[in-house]
C-alpha cells in the first residue's frame, strides 16, 4: 500500500468528521446560513455511502492483516460499529499510516 493511498484513505477518513462539524454548525447554531435543504440531503446521504465504504474496507482490512491478532480483530470490529467515526482516525493512524515494522502498543 502506497504513501499516497495512505493519505487519500486518512483524507477520506477524517472526512466525516468535518461534515458532522459542519452539519451541526448549519441546522443548530446558525441556522440562517442559507444551505438549501436539498444539498444537505445530498451531502447527508454521500457522508452515509462513504461511511459504509469504510466500514467495509477496515472490516476487510482488520481480518486481513497479519499485525492484529484474534482478540485485538474482534475488539476493532466491536469499536468501529460503536464508535464508527472516532474510531477509523485511530485504528488509520495506528494500522495503516505507521511503518509496520514498528512495535505499535
Amino acid at each position: 500500500m502506497g504513501k499516497l493511498f495512505k493519505l487519500m484513505l486518512g483524507i477520506l477518513t477524517v472526512l466525516p468528521i468535518f461534515y458532522l462539524i459542519f452539519f451541526i454548525m448549519n441546522f443548530v447554531n446558525f441556522p440562517d446560513l442559507g444551505i438549501d435543504f436539498d444539498l444537505m440531503f445530498d451531502l447527508h446521504v454521500a457522508v452515509i455511502f462513504l461511511l459504509f465504504g469504510l466500514t467495509i474496507y477496515y472490516l476487510i482490512h482488520i481480518f486481513s492483516t497479519k499485525r492484529l491478532e484474534g482478540e485485538q480483530r474482534i475488539l476493532w470490529a466491536i469499536l468501529f460499529f460503536v464508535g464508527n467515526i472516532m474510531v477509523y482516525p485511530v485504528y488509520w493512524y495506528l494500522h495503516i499510516w505507521s511503518d509496520p515494522k514498528k512495535k505499535i502498543l
